[in-house]
């Protein structure tokens, strides 16, 4: 039991000295978002109701919140894209790694911002 609160404090600093670092020099008060009012749902015949892969809400101008499509896979992953002013992070890469299937990359790449020229840099975390 000790080992699994140890790791979990672990898990939980580590998440946030990457949250610290991405951040930068961004400190300021919280920004106010918006969500969708309602998440896909998936459908009981998922075969006859094809749906999009990802839904992805701006939560705000730098954050993004993406979720996986319920017939994808049943757990229909959260995903959050928090974008600073030097990198990004992304939390969680979700259950589908087929890009034929989950356009997570192109996706991801397609919402960052560009920086002289070139796209953010990514640091990816994984959940377990």
């Amino acid at each position: 039991m000790n080992r699994l609160v140890s790791l979990a404090l672990v898990k939980a600093l580590l998440s946030l000295a990457i949250m610290v670092y991405c951040a930068g020099a961004a400190w300021s008060e919280p920004v106010p978002g918006s969500l969708p009012a309602q998440w896909n749902v998936g459908a009981e015949n998922c075969a006859a109701s094809p749906q999009l892969p990802l839904q992805v809400r701006a939560y705000e101008p730098q954050t993004f919140i993406l979720r996986q499509d319920p017939c994808a896979d049943p757990e229909a992953n959260f995903l959050y894209l928090l974008i600073g002013s030097q990198k990004a992070l992304l939390i969680d890469t979700g259950a589908v790694a087929d890009p034929n299937k989950m356009p997570l990359a192109q996706t991801v790449l397609s919402l960052l911002p560009r920086k002289d020229g070139e796209r953010l840099p990514l640091l990816v975390v994984h959940t377990p």
